[in-house]
């Protein structure tokens, strides 16, 4: 009985000394994570103040966005119009239809 209690025990020993390595190791690991995040954290503090400085120094001139692709195209249409009305042969109809006579 005391040799069988004996050996139980040196197995839980084993077992609890595996278990506080893995623990040891995934801290570590964690350790290093935290300090990678706080690294990145920093950079990106950085990164921000930078930005923010710049449109501060352009804060006179204001941020263009881009056309929806909606308006571009009906800009182009509007533009493809303006030409054909402007050519010779869009100045003709636009006399024939208004019967002004003017070409």
């Amino acid at each position: 009985m005391l040799k069988e209690d004996s050996e139980s025990a040196k197995k839980l020993a084993e077992q609890m000394e595996a278990s506080y390595h893995d623990s040891q190791a995934k801290l570590e690991l964690t350790k290093l994570e935290l300090d990678d995040a706080v690294q990145k954290a920093q950079r990106l503090e950085k990164q921000l103040k930078v930005a923010q400085a710049a449109n501060l120094a352009n804060a006179s001139s204001p941020i263009s966005k881009q056309m929806s692709s909606k308006k571009l195209a009906s800009q182009h249409r509007v533009i493809f119009l303006l030409f054909w009305f402007l050519s010779y042969e869009g100045k003709e109809r636009l006399g024939e239809r208004f019967n002004t006579g003017r070409g």
